[in-house]
């Protein structure tokens, strides 16, 4: 009966510290109402096969804050390579075309080392009045097409909100 104890015990401890976990990324990915922009499709032309991307532009708001999130997906055909030297995405909130919070995120790593995936580039909350917009544009080098980093991809924004 003591070894059955300290495992029932053992359990309850690890789900109490799993719940602390979880609470503690509640805040950072919590939202009350969000709107979004049109998503953005870009192909890339890198040394394994092509590189799909698409980049979505959304307002999030909680009680009286706003932030920006670029929610960002990719995928490969069939192989994994590193297609890329470098790439971010630059996540910004900005009221009347004046940044008001930006982020960058780098997901070189990311997109070289898994087939596909999503990732969101928060920008941190704003309060304020509720007339924001979120755009952003991603930064680019392919590797070894001998060009270095490219002409940034400008993502339109959302709309108003």
């Amino acid at each position: 009966m003591g070894f059955a104890r300290k495992v029932v015990q053992a359990l309850i401890a690890c789900a109490i510290a799993l719940a602390g976990i979880v609470a503690l990324d509640t805040p950072a990915s919590a939202y009350d109402s969000r709107s979004c922009g049109t998503t953005q499709r870009k192909s890339f032309d890198t040394p394994g096969d092509n590189v799909v991307l698409w980049i979505t532009p959304c307002v999030e708001r909680s009680g009286s804050s706003s932030r920006a999130n670029l929610i960002f997906e990719w995928t490969h055909g069939d192989g994994l390579v590193n297609d890329y030297d470098y790439f971010e995405v630059i996540s910004r909130l900005e009221k009347n075309d004046a940044y008001i919070e930006s982020s960058v995120c780098f997901l070189t790593g990311a997109i070289n080392q898994n087939y596909s995936g999503t990732y969101n580039c928060r920008t941190a909350y704003h309060s304020g009045t509720r007339i924001y917009t979120a755009d952003g544009k991603a930064n680019y080098d392919i590797n070894n097409d001998g060009e270095g980093m490219q002409p940034a991809w400008e993502i339109t924004g959302s709309p108003v909100y």
